[in-house]
């Protein structure tokens, strides 16, 4: 019989957005804080393949010293003991225990991965749906992890305003990613200067651009290793709504 735990393991691991490996990472975390707070300890091993947990006990300040010299005949005071226990022997008091914290864990590390992912796109393109338009600030809908976009007006291009209606679907530069408690912050730019040598990248691979200088809404001047198509240039001049792309060599 598949002991609880493992079920648990299991079935977190078949969640697509989230690593094997973080699951498991996050189920060690649960059985040892669980472990650790049933026995008084402060450190307690755990392997997962054995299913078998080693906490750590310190006589007499967690263990008295007739019950380590059950685990350790010729214990004294001021010893370690280190007794193993499977998943098996476990108090039904620790499973429960165990299953509450590997939730809130578990919701953790979702958070803690989408944050990370978010991070990893720093300086790219995404799209969005811009959601509600305030006088200083445009939420944008990203259609992912329920993380917040946000473009600040500072990060506006001037003719592009009238346009900035909700519902509207655009691109956006990715300027910073930051958490604030549990939420994934994501803050956008149409205005940065970099963000038409990002558009070329997402349709380029592999090459190397730069933005010398950009007059938002007007012209930007690009320095670039190798020829942009004409039709790549048309692109971007479009959403970019009608800047003109000038390249210098």
């Amino acid at each position: 019989m598949v002991h609880p735990l493992i079920t648990m393991l299991h079935r977190a691991s078949t969640m697509s957005d989230l690593t094997t490996s973080g699951v498991m990472r996050v189920m060690e975390m649960s059985i040892q804080e669980a472990v650790c707070a049933y026995f008084n300890v402060e450190e307690c091993e755990v392997n997962l393949h054995f299913q078998t947990v080693q906490p750590t006990f310190h006589v007499p300040s967690n263990m008295l010293l007739e019950e380590a010299e059950l685990f350790k005949p010729n214990a004294v005071y001021n010893d370690f003991i280190y007794p193993e226990f499977t998943f098996e022997m476990l108090h039904d008091d620790i499973i429960a225990h165990c299953r509450g914290l590997f939730v809130r864990n578990v919701q953790v590390l979702r958070e803690e991965e989408t944050f990370k992912k978010w991070r990893m796109q720093r300086h790219g393109v995404v799209n969005g749906t811009i959601g509600s338009v305030y006088d200083d600030r445009m939420t944008v809908d990203l259609r992912a992890d329920g993380v917040m976009g946000i473009m600040q007006r500072s990060q506006w291009v001037q003719i592009e305003i009238p346009m900035y209606k909700s519902g509207k679907n655009l691109q956006f530069f990715v300027l910073r990613v930051e958490k604030y408690k549990s939420i994934t912050e994501v803050y956008l730019s149409r205005g940065s200067k970099n963000f038409p040598a990002a558009l070329i990248r997402t349709q380029v691979s592999g090459l190397k651009i730069k933005v010398l200088r950009r007059l938002q809404g007007k012209i930007c001047w690009i320095k670039s290793s190798s020829l942009i198509s004409e039709d790549l240039v048309k692109a971007i001049k479009e959403e970019l709504r009608g800047e003109r792309l000038v390249f210098v060599k």
